[in-house]
């Protein structure tokens, strides 16, 4: 009831008044009655007819005014930071597939697929893709799913599989041949402290052992009494 007794900002008048051609009658209207002049006297239903579709026609023909206003700023407001994305025959793009599989997260599914291959652009915003050979699916998708694919540089796929077929190096001490530590050096004293908690430390998965615990019994009765 509140949301169609409220006037909307698009369409200026609420709900309830563009259905009905009045307002709803609300528990304030009882406790303080009508504002002057609401209520009119209808001398018939003709009357009442006419007035309640006169109503509605004029309402109906500014909320078509307001709207076309609303849908042009809004319009505007989407389009303020958008950029114009085209693509050419043979790039390889992306494809968008919002829809998730049954079961399935969003978070752990792919909504990206491809990558796919531009075979034809059919307008401003509608491309023919397809898969990659030797399939031949196509599709007529919209600008709006898809995204460039870029692929790795090949001087940067050469160089990872460099390294990943080069076995790694340990990593070289950053003290020269030279370096002596000094008894006061305090660098030498933290590795000494260091290399002394570790000498006493017990071994990886070796508990190390507790002494027996005495036990007494209770004083609380005194010395217990053992009967047999």
């Amino acid at each position: 009831m509140g949301y169609r007794s409220t006037p909307q900002t698009s369409t200026g008048y609420s709900p309830s008044y563009l259905l009905f051609g009045r307002e709803l009658c609300l528990p304030q209207d009882l406790a303080f009655g009508l504002p002057p002049g609401a209520a009119s006297a209808v001398a018939s239903q003709p009357e009442f007819v006419s007035a309640l579709r006169r109503r509605l026609e004029d309402a109906h023909a500014q909320v078509r005014e307001h709207l076309g206003n609303v849908h042009r700023y809004q319009a505007h407001i989407r389009d303020r930071n958008a950029k114009a994305v085209t693509f050419a025959a043979g790039d390889a793009v992306w494809l968008l597939v919002p829809a998730i599989p049954t079961g399935t997260t969003a978070k752990f599914s792919r909504l990206w697929h491809g990558p796919y291959l531009v075979e034809e652009k059919l307008s401003a915003v509608t491309y023919r893709i397809k898969l990659s050979e030797p399939t031949t699916r196509r599709l007529i998708v919209h600008v709006n799913r898809l995204k460039s694919c870029h692929h790795r540089p090949s001087r940067l796929q050469e160089v990872h599989e460099q390294d990943e077929s080069d076995p790694p190096q340990p990593m070289a001490s950053t003290l020269t041949p030279s370096y002596q530590p000094d008894a006061t050096d305090a660098a030498a004293r933290d590795e000494e402290d260091t290399a002394r908690v570790f000498d006493s430390a017990p071994p990886v998965g070796v508990m190390e052992r507790r002494t027996p615990r005495s036990r007494h019994p209770p004083q609380l009765f005194g010395s217990p009494v053992w009967h047999e």
